[in-house]
Protein backbone atom coordinates (compact mmCIF):
# COMPACT_ATOMS: atom_id res chain seq x y z
CA UNK A 1 0.00 0.00 0.00
CA UNK A 2 1.43 3.45 -0.93
CA UNK A 3 2.38 5.97 1.75
CA UNK A 4 -0.36 8.44 2.63
CA UNK A 5 -0.84 11.35 0.22
CA UNK A 6 0.60 9.44 -2.72
CA UNK A 7 -1.23 7.63 -5.44
CA UNK A 8 0.08 4.97 -7.72
CA UNK A 9 0.12 5.71 -11.42
CA UNK A 10 -0.53 3.02 -13.94
CA UNK A 11 1.95 3.71 -16.74
CA UNK A 12 -0.05 2.58 -19.76
CA UNK A 13 -0.04 3.57 -23.43
CA UNK A 14 -2.50 6.43 -22.80
CA UNK A 15 -0.22 8.00 -20.16
CA UNK A 16 2.77 7.61 -22.49
CA UNK A 17 0.85 9.27 -25.32
CA UNK A 18 -0.27 12.15 -23.08
CA UNK A 19 3.31 12.72 -21.91
CA UNK A 20 4.55 12.69 -25.50
CA UNK A 21 1.89 15.19 -26.60
CA UNK A 22 2.62 17.46 -23.60
CA UNK A 23 6.35 17.42 -24.40
CA UNK A 24 5.68 18.07 -28.07
CA UNK A 25 3.38 21.00 -27.22
CA UNK A 26 5.89 22.48 -24.78
CA UNK A 27 9.24 21.96 -26.50
CA UNK A 28 10.30 23.13 -29.93
CA UNK A 29 13.08 20.97 -31.29
CA UNK A 30 15.66 22.27 -33.74
CA UNK A 31 16.51 20.37 -36.90
CA UNK A 32 19.61 18.93 -35.24
CA UNK A 33 17.54 17.77 -32.25
CA UNK A 34 14.97 16.11 -34.55
CA UNK A 35 17.85 14.34 -36.30
CA UNK A 36 19.14 13.13 -32.94
CA UNK A 37 15.68 11.83 -31.97
CA UNK A 38 15.26 9.97 -35.26
CA UNK A 39 18.80 8.51 -35.01
CA UNK A 40 18.04 7.21 -31.50
CA UNK A 41 14.81 5.63 -32.74
CA UNK A 42 16.63 4.08 -35.72
CA UNK A 43 19.13 2.53 -33.29
CA UNK A 44 16.15 1.01 -31.48
CA UNK A 45 15.11 -0.64 -34.76
CA UNK A 46 12.50 1.78 -36.06
CA UNK A 47 12.71 2.68 -39.75
CA UNK A 48 10.29 5.60 -40.15
CA UNK A 49 11.56 8.97 -41.37
CA UNK A 50 11.77 12.25 -39.50
CA UNK A 51 8.92 13.56 -41.64
CA UNK A 52 6.74 10.55 -40.80
CA UNK A 53 7.47 11.02 -37.09
CA UNK A 54 6.55 14.71 -37.20
CA UNK A 55 3.34 13.93 -39.08
CA UNK A 56 2.44 11.23 -36.55
CA UNK A 57 3.01 13.65 -33.66
CA UNK A 58 0.66 16.14 -35.32
CA UNK A 59 -2.02 13.47 -35.55
CA UNK A 60 -1.53 12.63 -31.86
CA UNK A 61 -1.89 16.30 -30.94
CA UNK A 62 -5.04 16.63 -33.00
CA UNK A 63 -6.47 13.47 -31.46
CA UNK A 64 -5.66 14.84 -28.01
CA UNK A 65 -7.71 17.98 -28.71
CA UNK A 66 -4.96 20.37 -29.72
CA UNK A 67 -6.12 21.05 -33.26
CA UNK A 68 -3.77 23.98 -33.95
CA UNK A 69 -1.47 22.90 -36.80
CA UNK A 70 2.15 24.01 -36.80
CA UNK A 71 1.77 25.46 -40.28
CA UNK A 72 -1.51 27.20 -41.09
CA UNK A 73 -3.37 25.80 -44.03
CA UNK A 74 -5.50 27.90 -46.32
CA UNK A 75 -8.51 26.52 -48.15
CA UNK A 76 -8.64 29.50 -50.45
CA UNK A 77 -6.80 29.73 -53.73
CA UNK A 78 -4.64 32.87 -53.78
CA UNK A 79 -5.99 35.56 -56.07
CA UNK A 80 -4.17 38.18 -58.07
CA UNK A 81 -4.28 41.59 -56.41
CA UNK A 82 -5.80 43.31 -59.42
CA UNK A 83 -8.42 40.63 -60.11
CA UNK A 84 -11.97 41.93 -60.03
CA UNK A 85 -14.50 40.00 -57.97
CA UNK A 86 -17.48 38.47 -59.70
CA UNK A 87 -20.56 40.65 -59.46
CA UNK A 88 -23.71 38.88 -58.31
CA UNK A 89 -24.67 35.37 -59.28
CA UNK A 90 -23.47 33.70 -62.42
CA UNK A 91 -26.03 33.40 -65.16
CA UNK A 92 -27.24 29.97 -66.08
CA UNK A 93 -26.85 28.92 -69.69
CA UNK A 94 -30.61 29.16 -70.24
CA UNK A 95 -30.78 32.70 -68.78
CA UNK A 96 -27.79 33.78 -70.82
CA UNK A 97 -29.46 32.53 -74.03
CA UNK A 98 -32.75 34.28 -73.15
CA UNK A 99 -30.95 37.56 -72.45
CA UNK A 100 -28.99 37.23 -75.70
CA UNK A 101 -32.28 36.59 -77.58
CA UNK A 102 -33.87 39.67 -75.98
CA UNK A 103 -30.86 41.80 -76.93
CA UNK A 104 -31.06 40.51 -80.50
CA UNK A 105 -34.81 41.29 -80.68
CA UNK A 106 -34.19 44.85 -79.42
CA UNK A 107 -31.44 45.30 -82.01
CA UNK A 108 -33.70 44.08 -84.85
CA UNK A 109 -36.55 46.28 -83.60
CA UNK A 110 -34.22 49.31 -83.46
CA UNK A 111 -32.96 48.65 -87.00
CA UNK A 112 -36.55 48.27 -88.23
CA UNK A 113 -37.60 51.61 -86.71
CA UNK A 114 -34.49 53.37 -88.00
CA UNK A 115 -35.22 52.12 -91.51
CA UNK A 116 -38.75 53.54 -91.17
CA UNK A 117 -37.31 56.97 -90.36
CA UNK A 118 -37.54 56.92 -86.52
CA UNK A 119 -34.46 57.93 -84.60
CA UNK A 120 -32.98 56.05 -81.65
CA UNK A 121 -33.85 58.73 -79.03
CA UNK A 122 -37.47 58.86 -80.08
CA UNK A 123 -37.72 55.07 -79.80
CA UNK A 124 -36.20 55.11 -76.28
CA UNK A 125 -38.55 57.90 -75.17
CA UNK A 126 -41.54 55.91 -76.47
CA UNK A 127 -40.45 52.69 -74.77
CA UNK A 128 -39.94 54.46 -71.40
CA UNK A 129 -43.43 55.99 -71.40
Amino acid sequence: MPPSGRTLTKWDAKVHEDILVALSNTLELSGVQWDSVINTLHQDGYTFTKSALMQHLQKLKKKDGDSAPTTPKSDKTPRKKNATPASGRKRSAANALEEDDEDEKKKVKLEKHESNGLDHDALNDASEA
